[in-house]
């Protein structure tokens, strides 16, 4: 199911429309601003626990930049089974 969401979102993201608004941006971006955040969340649920951690990047990476911190620790929980690996991650989330 995931993987579904992740194909729809990289359809949606193809779809070009050129208009007098703003010419040759997608109308996506601009009709649904929250889809670089869909885009990272399918990304999130198709990811690793280390993969996300890297998109966390100290608060600085991408993930961060659609994320709190509280949300993706939120996401890691219920994701993944409690772990050293878990609790590590959770601590390199701030």
């Amino acid at each position: 199911m995931v993987n579904s969401f992740t194909q729809w979102s990289t359809f949606l993201q193809n779809i070009l429309v050129k208009d007098e608004i703003s010419p040759g941006l997608n109308i996506l971006a601009r009709l649904a601003p929250n889809l670089t955040r869909f885009n990272e969340l399918c990304l999130v649920l198709n990811s690793s626990l280390q993969t996300i951690v890297d998109r966390w990047f100290n608060g600085q990476g991408p993930l961060a930049s659609q994320f709190t911190a509280i949300e993706i620790k939120q996401l890691i929980r219920a994701l993944f089974q409690t772990s050293e690996r878990r609790t590590a991650a959770l601590a390199k989330i701030q």
